[in-house]
């Protein structure tokens, strides 16, 4: 892959705009296309190996336009178009083996890391390649390599610094997903750099327990992500006091749909997008104390869609631990979204903490910690509905609210505005349906102060899926259950699960 060169002194800048949608500048990268070999676990498309392999062979590299000169950003996520879906350089994905089938098989039922591999925190998600050899854990800051055959932990990677948890420097790598032979893990960095990454990890670089990522030549990789980083920085209509201007960590002002970073990351298709596959990236969502009570743009879970084919070389760099310090970046290392995508569930703290794609329905499965807002349900996992199109509607972001202070109303109604555009109305964007689930079905109202009515359906996550869950396909999967522990589970069509083995 690329080694970074040296640092920009460029970062993103969003300026107030007398109040309306806020602006700022952050170049466009490289737009890099070129197809790349699918092979990912859990995800197939039917059809004859002779067409799949003529389709990858015609699938030419496309030339890079080179970096073009910075442009507003008038948001990153939901009222500016993307690039079009319809524009994807994505391959389909070929026929893979039946991760279900081997699992009984082999009767690979549980596994254990023991402890926590040197991290500094807990478990975040997990992983397995596409012929159940390995399992990959992610605790915060290390990531940890198991050999499924033997049960034992076989490789580790750390130095990314220590948990993000009101540490600066710190590091926070979230959920798990494979995908082209890499492990693909969200990366955050909220202080100082408040930059958001995938990183990506060549398993055959991790040979041993110990290793550091600052010592590494290869193997340690990572994109930074436009939307959750412009998000996360948009200080709204609010009055941030911050040397950069940029909103601060767990602060309540600024920070566009209370975005608090990544999490939530998997490989799949969305429905009416073709058979097409992409990289899914959930938000992360502040959600305690005032955050419940006095922003009412914080409550969807926001799905943000990439194309996996732009994840060239050109555009991977060398992961190091000052990219992540650091505001600056690199013009050719951001990636821009596709499509963005929205799923009303209420206030979920910290948001999608762990996102599936379940290969058999086309469900997206979104774990978090729970609804805080008293008026939604307090439910802790949902999944949409992958047989029926994304549904345009009005974006909520507080405009309908009906808070009991006027004080806070004025307030919230102003910081809505920075979702309109320059008439005052509000766009109109894709909304993933929601199931009814665990029997509870879905309840359509208008959900308490937040003013929205919307079908809302949901239930609990098994064991400690917020940490970690793999979809098998066959309705199994590997959920984490333990502080250091995964176990294989079934699931009935209602998602009520049960241990398997």
């Amino acid at each position: 892959m690329t080694e970074k060169r040296s640092e920009t002194s460029q970062s993103l800048k969003i300026p107030r705009r007398q109040g309306k949608v806020a602006e700022g500048r952050f170049p466009r990268g490289r737009r890099a296309g070129g197809a790349s070999r699918i092979s990912v676990a859990v995800l197939f498309f039917a059809a004859a190996a002779s067409v799949i392999c003529a389709a990858l062979a015609s699938c030419a590299p496309q030339g890079a336009d080179g970096p073009t000169s910075q442009e507003p950003l008038t948001e990153a996520a939901g009222t500016t178009a993307a690039a079009s879906v319809g524009e994807t350089t994505s391959p389909q994905a070929p026929q893979l083996p039946v991760l279900w089938e081997t699992a009984l098989r082999e009767r690979a039922h549980s596994f254990d890391t023991v402890d926590t591999c040197g991290s500094s925190s807990h478990l975040q998600g997990i992983c397995v390649d596409d012929k159940l050899e390995y399992m990959y854990f992610s605790y915060t800051d290390v990531l940890a390599k198991l050999d499924m055959k033997t049960g034992k932990v076989v490789g580790s990677v750390g130095g990314f610094g220590k948990g993000s948890f009101g540490t600066s420097g710190g590091a926070h790598l979230g959920c798990l997903a494979w995908y082209d032979g890499r492990v693909y893990g969200s990366l955050e960095y909220k202080d100082p750099g408040k930059k958001f990454f995938i990183c990506v990890f060549d398993p055959e670089k991790i040979t041993r327990v110990g290793m550091d990522m600052k010592e590494m030549d290869e193997g340690v990789d990572a994109v930074l992500l436009y939307e959750p980083t412009a998000d996360f920085r948009d200080p709204l209509s609010d009055r941030i006091l911050s040397p950069d201007g940029f909103a601060v960590n767990e602060q309540l002002q600024g920070h566009r749909f209370g975005c608090s970073g990544i999490d939530g990351v998997t490989f799949g298709r969305i429905p009416g997008a073709g058979n097409r596959i992409y990289m899914l990236v959930a938000y992360g969502v502040y959600g305690a104390g005032d955050w419940t009570s006095v922003r009412f743009d914080n409550d969807y879970n926001i799905i943000q869609a990439y194309d996996p084919g732009k994840l060239t070389p050109e555009r991977l760099f060398r992961f190091t631990y000052e990219r992540g310090l650091s505001a600056g970046y690199e013009d050719s290392e951001l990636l821009r979204a596709d499509e963005t995508y929205y799923v009303f569930t209420g206030n979920t703290r910290y948001g999608v903490q762990n996102l599936e794609y379940e290969v058999d329905t086309g469900n997206l499965i979104l774990c978090t910690y729970g609804t805080r807002k008293e008026y939604f349900s307090g439910a802790s996992l949902f999944v949409t509905d992958g047989s029926r199109e994304p549904e345009y509607r009005e974006l909520e972001a507080g405009q309908h609210s009906t808070p009991a202070s006027p004080s806070v109303a004025d307030m919230v109604k102003k910081r809505a505005g920075c979702y309109a555009d320059g008439d005052g109305k509000y766009p109109s964007v894709p909304h993933l349906p929601l199931l009814g689930i665990q029997g509870n079905g879905l309840s359509e109202k208008v959900w308490g102060a937040s003013g929205v009515k919307a079908a809302i359906g949901g239930g609990k996550v098994p064991a400690k899926a917020d940490t970690g869950i793999i979809s098998l396909g066959g309705g199994y999967w590997y959920i984490a259950d333990g502080a250091t522990s995964v176990s294989l589970w079934k699931s009935d069509a209602e998602y009520n699960f049960t241990k398997a083995g």
